[in-house]
Formats: C-alpha cells, structure tokens, sequence
C-alpha cells in the first residue's frame, strides 16, 4: 500500500482582534482503500491501453492531417467550427487529465461524498463499489474520447464534415448506465 502525508496551512482571521494566523493541518498515513483485484487491474489497464491508443492515433497520423480542419460538431454531428490540426492536441490533453484524475479517485474512495453513513456496516463495501465505479466510469470516458479522437482525425485524413453521433450518444448512454447501475448497489441497504 502507498502511505501518503500531507501538511496544509489554512489562514484563520479572529473576529475580535481581526489578527490573521495560519493554522498546519496534517494528514498522513492515509492510503488507498481498497486492495486491487483483477478486475480492477484489468479496467486500469483497459483505461490506459484506451489513452495510449488515442494519442498512438494522432500521432501517426498528424502529417497527413490537413492544416484546417473541423474540430467542433453540432448535435446533428455537422461541423459549426473550423481550426488548426493542431487543436486536435486539446482533446488528448483533456482526456489524459480526465484519466489521471478518475485513476486518483478510485484509488482514494474514502475521500469521496459516499451515498450512504461513515459509520455504517457497509461502509466496506459501499468504498469498494465507489472505487470500482470510477474505474468504469474512466473507461467509458476513455472510450468517448476515443471515438471524438479518432473520428476527427479520420475525418480530417479523408475531407469528411461530419461525426456519427450515434455512436457517441451510446457512450454517453453506456456511462449513465454505469453511474445508475452502481449508485443503485451502492445505496441498496
């Protein structure tokens, strides 16, 4: 297990004396909750092979790519912005701090707002739910990202204007389902 410490000051104002003082708040020894099971390492693994993918794409392709290129769609999947190739980056950068965002939350569950009491029983499990949530809900966005990634690129390599929405709003369909699937487990009592 990883052990993490970490020192905070907060700056405090005494109403009466209006004097300010900083106060050192210390956390250590926290560490992830949940030990991995395969599972885990397999959607871990699923979420980083994704984002690999994605930038594996672009890169290969960029040359080929031209210099203007649609780079944002309306909901009928028609181009309403024309940019630089070079903003293409952008998608892969938010999806790569979206990934290494949702992989720090699943590691640390017990930070997160839970649905159900602390003290409860199933506080086990309901973290574990928690973190195994966010390991899919990773997933499904890297896939989302990967589908806005590779249909831009292969758009732009083959003069198309125009996304296939559909797919997309399966995604986003599938990571609804996911959110409800496992909210629902977690407050089942």
């Amino acid at each position: 297990y990883l052990t993490v410490s970490c020192n905070f000051y907060i700056k405090q104002i005494d109403l009466k004396t209006k004097n300010h003082f900083l106060t050192l708040i210390s956390v250590t020894n926290f560490s992830p909750y949940t030990k991995l099971k395969s599972i885990d390492w397999a959607l871990e693994a699923t979420s980083l092979v994704i984002i690999g993918v994605c930038w594996w794409y672009m890169l290969s392709n960029f040359e080929d790519i031209p210099q203007t290129i649609p780079v944002h769609f309306d909901i009928k999947g028609e181009p309403d912005r024309f940019g630089e190739k070079s903003e293409l980056f952008t998608l892969l950068y938010v999806a790569t701090g979206l990934y290494l965002l949702l992989l720090v939350i699943g590691f640390f569950p017990q930070f997160q707002n839970l649905p159900t009491s602390l003290e409860n029983v199933t506080t086990d499990k309901v973290r574990r739910l928690s973190a195994r949530m966010m390991r899919m809900v990773n997933v499904v966005m890297c896939l989302i990202f990967l589908v806005l990634s590779a249909t831009s690129v292969y758009n732009a390599l083959n003069g198309l204007e125009s996304q296939n929405i559909w797919v997309l709003l399966s995604l986003i369909g599938l990571l609804f389902a996911t959110l409800f699937y496992y909210w629902s487990k977690m407050t089942k009592k």
